[in-house]
């Protein structure tokens, strides 16, 4: 069941955080980068109140590690679809 939960809160956060990921590129905005590296600063800090505090608030670890995960796989795809598109710059003017 914790499983479950995780999953399908990590799903729900990475849809989130890319449809504004997407959002502000478009507008050609830096935020774009910075509220994933935010999203995973505020993942890591909730992972270590949970473990080092011994702080358990409605099993908060499991959603501080889906933030955190959900946060670094939205930063990889957005970083992977930037280089690219980059990448596919050249070679399109090339011909």
């Amino acid at each position: 069941m914790m499983m479950l939960k995780f999953f399908l809160v990590t799903s729900v956060l990475f849809i989130v955080l890319l449809s504004i990921n997407i959002f502000f590129k478009k507008r050609n905005s830096n935020l774009h980068i910075i509220i994933p590296l935010t999203g995973a600063f505020l993942g890591i800090i909730l992972i270590g109140l949970s473990i080092f505090m011994k702080v358990d608030l409605f099993g908060m670890d499991i959603y501080a590690f889906a933030l955190f995960a959900s946060s670094a796989a939205t930063f990889i795809v957005s970083a992977i679809a930037d280089n690219m598109s980059s990448l596919k710059k050249p070679y399109l003017s090339k011909k």
